[in-house]
């Protein structure tokens, strides 16, 4: 209807308008797994209906530098420390984020922790004699790798006896009381005798061949190591069986000639042994 100082004059038209359905976005998700152990990573999986074009993912607790992330599918979020988690999604869609959806599931993830475990350190036995081998911590209980000999005790106890045969790597599992495990091992060398070898001379002249004045073994347990000059007096010592003499004393390189050398050792089958002797430094 159209009106002026002259009157007025009306029109009538009909037209179609079309009204399309835009449904707004329903935000939902799945997860790999929902229960885990420490340092476990997981991938989760939008499951958002609607048409979604755009994604806020949020991880309190998780390996994620900044706790979210954008993709769709988010792969490899890790949790490194035990506890209860959250999650939340935001998804959007055509319509823009006015009408995005969130969803919020508090305590989606539940991260066990791992049990403690201490283990043998690594030994040295005689050939045909056994070890105690022993598996300590928190855990619930604990399984052994059985070897090819069978030369294991038991294999699902915290202490048993090995006898092997050869060198051996002995593999124990320890399992928390919600599942999660740890793994260490034990090395058992197994060596026909023990005996101590001290070179009769060394040569200290900067190239990598026997530089060094070293006591070798295949059985000592404890030890200490010195040596002397021609008149007695002290220029090393050591208790680390890895460790030598370089030929030198207070910085100083030693002459050629004759040194003494003193150890005293305790092996791995309790054996006390204490040797002397001389050894030639040749530069």
């Amino acid at each position: 209807t159209v009106t002026n100082a002259s009157g007025s004059r009306s029109l009538t038209k009909s037209n179609w308008i079309t009204v399309t359905a835009c449904p707004e976005p329903v935000a939902n998700f799945s997860a790999t797994k929902d229960t885990l152990c420490e340092h476990d990573c997981i991938n989760f999986f939008d499951l958002t209906v609607n048409g979604p074009t755009k994604w806020q993912w949020f991880f309190p607790g998780a390996d994620v530098p900044s706790g979210e992330d954008t993709m769709q599918n988010p792969i490899n979020i890790c949790y490194n420390t035990p506890g209860c988690y959250p999650v939340t999604l935001i998804s959007e869609n055509a319509l823009g984020p006015t009408f995005a959806d969130t969803i919020v599931m508090p305590c989606y993830i539940v991260v066990f922790p791992i049990p403690t475990l201490t283990v043998s350190p690594n030994i040295t036995i005689i050939e045909t004699t056994s070890t105690p081998l022993f598996a300590v911590g928190n855990a619930f209980y604990y399984t052994w790798i059985q070897p090819a000999d069978s030369s294991l005790s038991c294999d699902s106890c915290s202490d048993p006896i090995a006898t092997p045969t050869h060198t051996q790597w002995y593999v124990v599992t320890a399992h928390g009381e919600n599942g999660c495990p740890v793994k260490d091992s034990i090395k058992v060398t197994v060596v026909k005798t023990f005996d101590i070898f001290v070179p009769t001379a060394f040569t200290p002249n900067g190239d990598p061949y026997n530089g060094s004045l070293k006591v070798r073994s295949n059985g000592i347990k404890e030890m200490y190591f010195a040596v002397y000059s021609r008149w007695g007096e002290k220029l090393f010592e050591t208790n680390d069986l890895s460790e030598g003499w370089d030929g030198t004393y207070n910085g100083k390189a030693m002459s050629t000639g004759i040194y003494s050398w003193y150890i005293k050792a305790t092996m791995w089958d309790a054996k006390q042994i204490v040797q002397s002797g001389n050894t030639a430094l040749i530069r």
